[in-house]
């Protein structure tokens, strides 16, 4: 089937059109499917659910945290690891996990924590303040290397062990970002001492922590099954078991939901909630710790014009891509909602085409065209790839007589393409591990990453760098939200992209489950599951 989009059409009418027959070829061959195996089912409910079975779409590649740095390897370390902080459940607040509390010098150069007492890794070692002091130099010694310690950790210099309970991390500059760090699954969880020095290298299938889950079985490419860890010292998991099961057809995880096989199934887009509806399937959503968006390249002809690049901002239409369902959540923040420096209701520009086409004719004068380059794949803040994308763009953009041809790559590639600056402008996105301003605007803005690669506008504002850094070593919370409001709205002045949408986590779920949390960073929370 393919949609032709004739003149006579809105592209309000258009996406709604294509997105209604997309959904259609989805659920049709889902129900062919589910045909052969005797029709759909009803919603199953279980009498007893002392197992309960996720269904993820692949495989965690590891579960050591120093290494992990895929978002499946996270779901399962949540469980089986804690840090001295954890993200208050459904929220980016910070709440204590292994410490009890902390204190933070007034120089904001030492953070000292005060440890909870009585715990036990899963081998029956103590949990101790050597522990914590281990599990992150761990990170820096050889034939370890950890993706995120440099994120997490910034400008450590030295962890200080005070006493069997007391734990310091002394910086060589301030730091604000370091707690909401600290509570990633990445890097941050503290593992067992002796587990790590027993194992080695093999740490990652053998994993030891504190959490409220530990490893029963690792059955490759099809199962990783959890056990509830007995001593856990809060009020725990109610269940006896917990598997999470690799099903990546999106199909067969509904179907297995369905029967009643499954409990709880991730790697869902909004399109399925339709389904979800129609059934009666329970599903829970939050905001992703992302943004998806349209950059340019400022350091280069045409884009190193910033009329025209704020003359595309005005002509593209984003609330009416966002009524087809393409768009998650769309607003002008570069960050997204819940995270500091987020403004509720801004507008800098807004769609204003008759606007957009005076500056136009004033620049550059019609005729106008470009190379817009994108990925082909799927991605967290756009589950629809970014071909179709593209085409929405070049559709906005024809209306107000600039003409975009559209090059793609596989993801690889087209990651090779932006550090060569193929194209003129690009579709791209930033995935926030921590949901942490910084993590947003410092990478991807600051003047000094341009060499990085990280930087891919090769954008450069004093005045944003200075607030960058501002922003890094205040640890006042209303001061920091003032800072990334005003760096947001120096960025957006200057236009090195248009944000077009935040992407949204869901996770379907039995009814027979309780206390069950899906967190924005789409990990659950599963300590207190019944």
């Amino acid at each position: 089937m393919f949609i032709q989009k004739s003149a006579n059409l809105s592209n309000k009418e258009f996406w709604h059109r294509l997105m209604t027959g997309v959904f259609f070829m989805f659920a049709l061959g889902f129900f062919s499917w589910n045909l052969k195996l005797g029709g759909i089912p009803v919603l199953s409910l279980l009498d007893s659910h002392q197992t309960v079975v996720y269904a993820y779409t692949s495989e965690a590649q590891t579960l050591d945290p120093a290494l992990a740095k895929d978002p499946q390897s996270a779901k399962l370390i949540s469980c089986i690891y804690e840090g001295l902080v954890r993200y208050k459940p459904g929220t980016l607040d910070i709440e204590p996990a292994l410490a009890s509390d902390w204190k933070i010098s007034k120089d904001g150069l030492t953070y000292t924590f005060n440890l909870k007492k009585n715990i036990l890794f899963h081998d029956g070692t103590p949990f101790r303040a050597q522990a914590v002091k281990y599990s992150i130099e761990r990170q820096t010694k050889k034939g370890i290397a950890s993706y995120y310690y440099d994120l997490v950790f910034g400008p450590l210099r030295e962890v200080k062990v005070i006493d069997d309970y007391t734990v310091k991390l002394v910086l060589s500059k301030p730091y604000a970002p370091l707690l909401r760090n600290l509570a990633m699954p990445y890097a941050a969880p503290v593992v067992s001492p002796s587990a790590a020095e027993k194992y080695g290298s093999a740490f990652g299938v053998n994993p030891t922590g504190t959490g409220p889950y530990i490893l029963l079985d690792w059955d490759k490419d099809i199962s990783i099954s959890l056990a509830v860890n007995p001593f856990y010292r809060e009020p725990g998991p109610e269940v006896k078991k917990l598997i999470f099961k690799v099903i990546p057809q999106t199909g067969q995880r509904l179907t297995a939901l369905l029967n009643g096989d499954v409990h709880l199934a991730d790697g869902f887009t909004q399109l399925n909630t339709l389904l979800f509806k129609q059934r009666n399937i329970p599903y829970q959503t939050t905001v992703s710790n992302d943004v998806s968006y349209l950059g340019f390249y400022v350091n280069k002809p045409p884009f190193n014009n910033i009329k025209l690049r704020r003359a595309i901002s005005m002509a593209i239409n984003r609330g009416e891509k966002g009524d087809t369902g393409q768009l998650a959540i769309n607003n002008e923040n570069i960050l997204p909602p819940g995270v500091c420096g987020f403004e509720k209701n801004f507008k800098l520009y807004g769609y204003d085409p008759e606007k957009s086409i005076q500056i136009l004719n004033d620049t550059v004068g019609n005729g106008f065209s470009f190379e817009l380059i994108t990925y082909l794949d799927q991605r967290p803040y756009n589950d629809t790839g970014g071909e179709p994308l593209a085409k929405f763009i070049q559709d906005q953009l024809a209306q107000v007589n600039i003409k975009v041809r559209i090059k793609t790559y596989n993801w690889e590639k087209y990651k090779r393409a932006l550090l060569n600056q193929e194209g003129d402008a690009f579709l791209y996105g930033w995935i926030s591990d921590s949901g942490d301003p910084d993590d947003f605007l410092y990478h991807q803005f600051g003047g000094k990453l341009n060499e990085s690669g990280l930087n891919i506008f090769h954008y450069n504002n004093e005045a944003v760098n200075s607030l960058l850094e501002e922003g890094r070593s205040s640890c006042d919370l209303e001061q920091r939200q003032n800072i990334y409001a005003r760096v947001q709205r120096l960025i957006l002045s200057d236009a090195p992209l248009v944000p077009l949408n935040h992407g949204i986590n869901i996770l379907a779920v039995s009814p027979v489950i309780k206390n069950c949390i899906l967190q924005r960073n789409g990990t659950c929370f599963l300590n207190r599951l019944n």
